[in-house]
């Protein structure tokens, strides 16, 4: 019997293009000074992106501020007005109404999520998910150096100890085959991946059995019809 759901956060219950549109538009505003039309920036920073997500900003160097001295600590200032923003982000329309029935269902539910800690944090208080969801892992908090990022399975097993639900009644669902999905099979958690339109990880395809979901999904909606 299904007593626990745990969700990932980025592109599961909301839309990470969404949030690196609303860093672009603060980064933005700092790079204003320099070249002044915003649009035009967010549109430079989306393209360089696309092509290559890892250096963004220091891709963006050459193409705005050619005249800048220092190239590590203008990407470094980016980075932290990116990261640190408060994100204008909203949860998918299927978020609330899946959630309302776990809980009418007496289901727990429960986040696990990797990132940089404080944008995680400004991502979950944007969405008003604390009072939303039972409990809420930001695995960056648990150690230096991503030590308990996914596909580490130590986050999974504090969820399971502190509700004190076994695994084969519980369920995860994520969308990156490259490390969601390994941590809950090795210990027997359900897993589903979630593909939804435009999400950054949804064309990545598994390389062992450990990184394959038993379920894929395209809507949380789904989740009520399946044999869990």
């Amino acid at each position: 019997m299904l007593e626990l759901v745990i969700f990932d956060l980025d592109d599961v219950l909301y839309s990470e293009r969404e949030y690196m549109i609303s860093g672009f538009r603060q980064v933005s505003k700092k790079l204003s000074k320099i070249k002044k039309d915003q649009d035009e920036l967010v549109d430079t920073m989306i393209k360089i992106y696309e092509k290559d997500p890892s250096h963004v900003f220091d891709n963006l160097f050459s193409l705005v501020t050619p005249n800048v001295s220092n190239l590590k600590l203008f990407v470094q200032e980016l980075l932290d007005i990116y990261r640190n923003h408060e994100p204008v982000i909203s949860l998918y329309q299927d978020v609330m109404p899946i959630l309302t029935n776990l809980k009418n269902n007496c289901v727990k539910t429960a986040i696990i999520t990797d990132g940089h800690e404080i944008s995680q944090r400004l991502k979950i208080s944007s969405l008003e998910l604390c009072g939303k969801i039972d409990h809420i892992i930001i695995t960056d908090s648990l150690g230096p150096n991503r030590k308990y990022w996914k596909p580490n399975p130590y986050s999974f097993k504090m969820i399971l100890k502190k509700f004190n639900i076994k695994s084969n009644n519980s369920c995860y669902v994520g969308d990156n085959v490259k490390k969601d999905f390994e941590g809950p099979n090795m210990l027997g958690i359900r897993t589903i991946q979630i593909k939804r339109p435009n999400a950054i990880y949804s064309k990545e395809i598994p390389k062992n059995l450990l990184n394959r979901p038993e379920f894929i999904i395209k809507s949380l909606n789904e989740l009520n019809s399946l044999k869990l």
